[in-house]
């Protein structure tokens, strides 16, 4: 099964970006950065790791210590999959004076 995303905003315009997002297990996920935003996970189902690419910090989030992380922006950070499968929420407010 491929990656599943599910737009809960109402269009590219939206001030809030809010995804649903469904990653089979030991998919590979780019190096992300948002340059002008903070991202916010939210894990509904799964385990994945966050490792912040500048301070090496690395921070799990699974159903029993850890179920939310916050991403400053501009901060280069990698996800690996931790689980069978992973579902979560992806977060993001757009600020439009920065967007191209």
């Amino acid at each position: 099964m491929d990656t599943t995303r599910y737009c809960l905003h109402s269009d590219r315009e939206s001030l809030l970006h809010i995804m649903l997002i469904y990653h089979p297990y030991k998919k590979q996920i780019n190096e992300q950065n948002f340059l002008y935003t903070d991202s916010y996970y939210i894990l509904l189902n799964g385990a994945f790791m966050i490792e912040n690419l500048k301070t090496k910090e690395v921070a799990v989030l699974d159903n029993i210590k850890c179920f939310i992380a916050k991403i400053p922006a501009n901060t280069p950070y990698k996800m690996t999959i931790l689980s069978d499968n992973l579902l979560f929420m992806e977060v993001r407010s757009v600020n439009r004076s920065k967007v191209c």
